[in-house]
């Protein structure tokens, strides 16, 4: 193994192989079954459709470092509504990271949006903005909330980058209209995963009860039981809405501008 996972004397090779024991091993973290069997899915073409709280974000990260970590001198990129959310995901990878000695130790720049390792692996976070993502070359693109990153984005900008490395396309989401997410997800050449809410053991039933009580039938399916559905009460489709998204400009994220008035910038 590339880096310095090679100081686990004899252990490389599963290392390598089996990113649940690298999981539970290197980065103390126990996937669920539905959790490790993304982990494990090996397709170049991955869909994910998951209820909320499910662990997304967790398993996903880990995806990203041991495929960094495994894979010399690739580039991994998440790619988000906004650059807000990529840094989440981002955080929880550099959480792992720096959670055990000897990956930081393989850890050569690192700044708000980038890690750099000494194998020449880097994991990018970008936001959905057309021209922040053009240009790059990746071996992996994790999208997540990928039902509400605009069509073209997906297949105009982040596809191509993908063409000359053979690369893993992995797309995330509760789901949301009948976009480019849901014909994935309907596509047999993508390896498919669903995951309701209920399936997390950290989950009780009797949240899930409270949240059905408040919430309409149709925003319950879609939130924490990972159903394509159409509010019924709705007069525009959730296809029209996202077609009124231009890609080209960058989601500012509300909260950012109230804490850059409170700076005084």
């Amino acid at each position: 193994m590339s880096g310095r996972l090679g100081e686990f004397d004899g252990l490389g090779r599963r290392f390598c192989d089996d990113p649940v024991f690298f999981a539970e091993t290197v980065l103390s973290f126990s996937p669920f079954s539905y959790q490790a069997e993304i982990l494990r899915d090996k397709a170049k073409r991955v869909v994910a459709c998951l209820g909320r709280q499910s662990g997304k974000t967790a398993t996903i990260a880990v995806k990203a470092i041991h495929f960094a970590y495994t894979n010399p001198k690739t580039t991994t990129l998440i790619v988000s509504p906004s650059l807000r959310q990529s840094i989440i995901l981002f955080d929880r990878i550099l959480g792992f990271i720096y959670s055990n000695r000897i990956l930081v130790a393989s850890v050569k720049r690192k700044t708000r949006t980038i890690i750099q390792l000494s194998n020449g692996s880097q994991i990018i976070a970008l936001p959905c903005s057309a021209h922040r993502l053009r240009g790059h070359t990746a071996h992996m693109i994790i999208v997540d909330e990928a039902a509400f990153v605009p069509d073209d984005v997906v297949v105009s900008i982040l596809n191509p980058m993908l063409a000359t490395t053979d690369g893993v396309l992995i797309l995330l989401s509760t789901p949301w209209g009948r976009n480019h997410f849901y014909k994935a997800f309907m596509n047999s050449d993508f390896s498919v995963h669903k995951v309701k809410s209920s399936e997390c053991p950290l989950i009780s039933s009797e949240f899930l009860k409270k949240q059905r009580e408040f919430m309409t039938r149709e925003a319950y399916l879609r939130e924490y039981e990972a159903e394509f559905v159409e509010a019924s009460t709705s007069y525009f489709t959730q296809d029209l809405i996202q077609s009124c998204i231009d890609s080209s400009l960058e989601f500012i994220d509300e909260s950012e501008i109230v804490e850059e008035a409170r700076l005084g910038k």
